[in-house]
Formats: C-alpha cells, structure tokens, sequence
C-alpha cells in the first residue's frame, strides 16, 4: 500500500520554497521587537503575535512533502531554542495576561518539543529494517499532522478533506497490521511505534469529528 504525494492534496502543507522568506520575516519581527524593546517597557501584543505566529511557521516548514527534516531541524536547533526562550520571556512579562498569545505558545512549545523527541528518535532508527523504517514513518506521521493548517484551534476546512484524512488513517492501520506481523521486534521499539500510533490515531479522529459538524461546502462533506 504504497503512499502517495497526491494524497496531500488540499492539506496545505508547507514546501522548501517557504523555509528562506520565513525565516526572513522573523528577522524582521526581531528586529521590530528589539526597536520596541528599547523604546517601550511592554511590548504590544499585536508584535508579540506576529512574532509567534511566525517562529510556529518557521517549524513548519521543516516538514516538506510529509516528511520531517530532521537534518535541518537539528542545525538550526540553537537558534530556534533561543527564539522559544526569547517568546516566554517577552509573554511572561507582560503585565496584563493574554489568554490567547499564551495559548499559541503552548502550542510553538509543544510541537518544538515533538520535533526534538522525533529528531532523536529518528537517528536512533535509521536503519532499513522493516521494524525501524515503520518506527519513522510514524513518527513522521506525527510530525506532519501538527503542520496542517488550523490544526491548534479551529481547524481551516479548506485545507482538509474527509477523503485525506481517511488515506492517512488507511495508512496508519496498515502499518500497525504490518509491525504486528514482524517477529523479534525490540521493546523499545514496540513501545515507541505504538505510541507514536496512538497520538497519531488520536490527531486524525479529532481532525474528522471536527469536519463532521463544521459546515462546509458539499466537496467537503463525507459521502
């Protein structure tokens, strides 16, 4: 059951040429912020969501065509923990609390996290047998399915179809029939594939009760 990039199709997720004009346009948010930093006690929260909005896209981009870039991920590895502690920092002073920015940065928090925890994993499992290439394509998976647009809050309908969601679940009951029929597989790995499934099993029923009650055009509805 092979996976197809045509399966993607309407999840808008993000592509290669996003990485350099996002990390432009953080630059830019800093720089902003550094000004404001200098000429005021408190910065705006306008700035400071625009400034997390895009550090949320700059992970994003580091899974191109379903796949988490791990590589690339762990170069900038530095950089992006400094812009996270940089964000607490800038929303825990603020004097007057702000429900949503504070939400948001739970969210940056725990998709950089997920992407440390996948990065780690990744370079564990990276030989070509069977048990360890279905360890990352899960993991992958996982990944990937924070990146579709929407996913923390309410999700965007036109990004997402039932029929997607529907392949992605295909594709995940496949490979936990697939591991299930391995023999002599390690502990380690059997406890990080199932629960990687898990989460993703969990995301993707979420996904579907969502678009089930949201009104939406009829080429989004189940058939």
């Amino acid at each position: 059951m092979p996976f197809h990039a045509e399966s993607l199709e309407g999840l808008g997720l993000v592509t290669r040429k996003h990485v350099d004009k996002s990390a432009l346009q953080l630059a830019e948010v800093r720089e902003r912020h550094d000004k404001q930093r200098i000429s005021q006690t408190e910065i705006q929260p306008p700035l400071v969501q625009d400034w997390i909005e895009l550090f949320i896209h700059r992970l994003k981009t580091f899974v191109i065509s379903f796949k988490f870039q791990d590589t690339e991920f762990n170069k900038h590895l530095l950089e992006l923990t400094s812009e996270l502690s940089a964000l607490e920092f800038v929303i825990g002073r603020m004097r007057t609390p702000n429900g949503p920015l504070e939400s948001r940065l739970r969210f940056a928090r725990y998709l950089f996290s997920v992407m440390q925890n996948a990065s780690h994993i990744l370079q564990r499992y990276s030989l070509s047998a069977m048990e360890q290439s279905l360890v990352r394509k899960v993991v992958h998976m996982n990944v990937a399915l924070l990146t579709i647009p929407g996913f923390h809050g309410l999700l965007e309908p036109q990004h997402l179809r039932h029929a997607t969601l529907q392949k992605f679940t295909n594709l995940l009951l496949y490979w936990e029939e697939a591991f299930l029929s391995l023999l002599d597989v390690s502990t380690a790995a059997r406890q990080i594939f199932e629960a990687h499934a898990a989460v993703a099993k969990h995301a993707l029923k979420v996904m579907m009760c969502h678009l089930s009650i949201v009104e939406v055009d009829d080429v989004f509805r189940i058939r």
